[in-house]
């Protein structure tokens, strides 16, 4: 079995689907850590419901640079197999229909 990845998201804000989505990608990796990195306060519902269904360490920050905070956090976690991704362009978020 290969190194366990951190998985780092950033986005605005986060909400039902990014759940379902991360439930998704955290069955087909080996993730050891979620970094969640927002612009608006995640319902705790939704917070709760993320850690429930992941069932990995979840860690919401909200900043007002999610992007800039992301990188930061890759950068500082060198050496570990990272992977940083826009929630926007992530799972079901990523399949809506732009029309």
């Amino acid at each position: 079995m290969g190194e366990k990845e951190i998985f780092i998201g950033f986005s605005n804000g986060f909400g039902k689907v990014d759940v379902e989505s991360l439930k998704e990608y955290v069955e087909t990796h080996d993730v050891e850590k979620i970094y969640i990195f927002v612009r608006k306060e995640p319902l705790e519902k939704i917070k709760k419901e993320c850690i429930e269904a992941v069932k990995v360490d979840v860690e919401f920050n909200v900043t007002l640079n999610p992007v800039k905070e992301a990188k930061r956090l890759k950068k500082s976690l060198k050496g570990k197999k990272v992977v940083v991704q826009d929630l926007e362009d992530f799972g079901k978020r990523a399949l809506r229909d732009v029309c």
